[in-house]
């Protein structure tokens, strides 16, 4: 998972030099190495640089500056580390080597990828068959190419694609879930709730549990409601249900975790 950092002033040390800016993203490693991505603004041009440091970043092994606004991070099924910018998506290894670069006409708004390896990317863009501006989602191999992709109704998206493990792409904005497969769009669920903080999470079963403002939902893999918990209404969920390994559902509001079994 990526966790974004708070926008903290951090030091980055490399080569003995020291150099001042934002952790943006943060990608955890083994041996609690940390990958983040780093913004730097010098006379009113952005830089980013990604980079491998040790714990709290008190050493830098490496960086590798990009070029390009809009950075996006994942780490695909391999460990490198993709970053979407505007146009270019970049591969860059553990070892700071950059071994992809591809270009396509795109701005990223959200980034995952899938345990099939592919990466799915929502972004504003000219449709490859359409030929129509919009938001697309956009599931793309390894070296870029474009496997298919679906046009969106809008651009607000509150999570980046959640892919399940058959290659069902699910989609949730404040009014509706939809699930995409091969182009086409299989299913959408309505949420009644207006709040725009509405989260999901796919189970290895297929089924979807979702935060819908103060209500839990769990749905099955064909968009079907199995059952509805309803929280107290003053309380939203801010954080998308997950299972534990006594199979109860667990959830956070601002000011309380709440267990459902």
């Amino acid at each position: 998972p990526i966790l974004k950092g708070e926008r903290n002033n951090y030091l980055a040390a490399m080569n003995s030099q020291v150099t001042s800016g934002v952790i943006k993203y943060f990608c955890p490693l083994q041996d609690n190495y940390l990958v983040g991505l780093f913004f730097k603004e010098t006379n009113n041009y952005a830089s980013h640089y990604i980079l491998m440091s040790n714990e709290y970043f008190r050493k830098t092994f490496w960086q590798v500056k990009l070029y390009g606004n809009y950075p996006l991070s994942a780490t695909d099924l391999e460990s490198n580390i993709i970053l979407a910018t505007k146009d270019i998506i970049h591969v860059v290894n553990q070892k700071g080597k950059k071994i992809r670069e591809s270009k396509r006409e795109a701005t990223p708004i959200q980034l995952s990828i899938g345990p099939d390896g592919l990466m799915y990317m929502i972004c504003l863009a000219t449709g490859i068959h359409t030929k129509t501006e919009g938001t697309y989602l956009r599931v793309m191999d390894k070296y870029g190419n474009v496997k298919w992709e679906h046009k969106l109704d809008t651009h607000i998206i509150n999570q980046p694609p959640i892919i399940s493990n058959n290659g069902m792409a699910y989609i949730i904005q404040n009014k509706k879930l939809e699930a995409f497969s091969k182009r086409k769009k299989v299913w959408e669920y309505t949420l009644s709730n207006k709040e725009k903080s509405q989260k999901a999470t796919v189970l290895k079963n297929g089924n979807i549990l979702i935060s819908n403002g103060s209500q839990v939902l769990y749905l099955n893999k064909y968009g079907k409601p199995i059952w509805i918990y309803n929280g107290k209404k003053k309380d939203i969920f801010q954080t998308p249900p997950i299972l534990d390994n006594k199979k109860r559902v667990i959830v956070a509001t601002a000011h309380h975790i709440v267990v459902i079994k």
